[in-house]
């Protein structure tokens, strides 16, 4: 069990990565590397034996991501992009049920935590187009030092 996680923990790692870089030159996410990276999870999930716990991950947080999307282009706030709703599915397939309820909640309030500081001191608006995958990847990769995995 412990080489699974390993695995995970790689694979979210290079995602991160992957996703900050692209999502800081091009403010997109690519759907490559989160189609990739899904696939990856997904593998190494089934061959652990925690496909489930996994798959209901990607859908909760990925369900989450999507109603933030929802919100944000009612209220015209901006907010996430189509790319980052996709990124938090995946993460959500890496942290799994597992991390629990916790894990989610840390992903979230870092990533939106850092964002929005960042925002406030540059004093921009909520309507300007700001790269996220690099707070939802700093996110992710907290929630991986959280016990009980």
């Amino acid at each position: 069990m412990v080489g699974a996680l390993a695995v995970r923990d790689l694979i979210l790692l290079a995602l991160a990565i992957g996703a900050t870089i692209v999502d800081l030159r091009e403010r997109r996410v690519p759907n490559r590397l989160l189609l990739v990276g899904a696939v990856l999870l997904l593998l190494d999930a089934a061959l652990g034996g925690f496909l489930v716990s996994s798959a209901i991950g990607g859908a909760v947080l990925g369900a989450f991501g999507g109603l933030l999307a929802l919100v944000g282009s009612l209220g015209k706030l901006g907010g996430l992009g189509m790319g980052d709703v996709k990124y938090l599915a995946v993460i959500g397939l890496g942290l799994g049920l597992s991390k629990g309820v916790e894990a989610f909640v840390v992903a979230a309030v870092v990533g939106g935590g850092v964002a929005l500081a960042l925002m406030l001191s540059r004093r921009a608006r909520a309507s300007d187009m700001m790269p996220y995958a690099p707070f939802l990847a700093l996110g992710s990769l907290v929630a991986l030092l959280l016990p009980g995995r």
